[in-house]
């Protein structure tokens, strides 16, 4: 079980997202103004045409929002984590941690440490109790499906997903998962 975690709240992450996106906002701006009169502000952008600057900016927001679904679905999936160690701990007797303990118990030792998450995992678990609405559950695992191939380098074929799933769309799924989770 972990001693210290460091976890960010999904607002912490989308502050930080928004702030970002407004910064190269600013950037973008302020290149094309220097590009105008003709001073090296950003050299990296220095006298690139507009679709130029177009074409960097749609990339770095893209990257942007690459990261901070990582960052999104990670943080969700730390807190679904802490959450079921501490009902695991405190041997809480709701439905859900005695589907839980009833779970880990049957784990082998090394799985016991770190059990999977996803199908089978934790939220197989979570679903398989009846206690959380297994809609919420399915919609945060279209996220992980994301999360999975931004952190696997993005070897293979990016997934369907990744088209409708920004950062905010993330972060509402994120919030009703976990907002159920502690309702109970």
């Amino acid at each position: 079980m972990n001693a210290r975690p460091e976890t960010q709240t999904l607002a912490e992450i989308i502050d930080w997202y928004d702030g970002i996106s407004r910064a190269l906002a600013l950037q973008i701006s302020a290149a094309r103004s220097s590009s105008l009169n003709a001073t090296n502000l950003y050299p990296r952008l220095f006298g690139m045409t507009e679709q130029e600057l177009e074409t960097y900016q749609d990339h770095q927001l893209a990257e942007l929002d690459r990261l901070t679904v990582f960052s999104l679905v990670a943080s969700v999936e730390a807190e679904i984590r802490l959450d079921f160690e501490r009902r695991i701990i405190a041997r809480l007797k709701d439905a859900l941690s005695l589907d839980y303990r009833k779970w880990h118990g049957s784990l082998k030792n090394h799985k016991r440490r770190k059990p999977d998450f996803d199908e089978g995992g934790i939220l197989g678990i979570m679903k398989r109790s009846g206690v959380i609405d297994a809609h919420l559950i399915g919609e945060f695992r279209e996220c992980l499906r994301a999360r999975h191939w931004i952190g696997h380098g993005r070897y293979f074929q990016r997934p369907a997903q990744m088209e409708k799933l920004d950062p905010y769309e993330i972060c509402s799924r994120g919030n009703r998962l976990l907002q159920s989770l502690q309702n109970h």
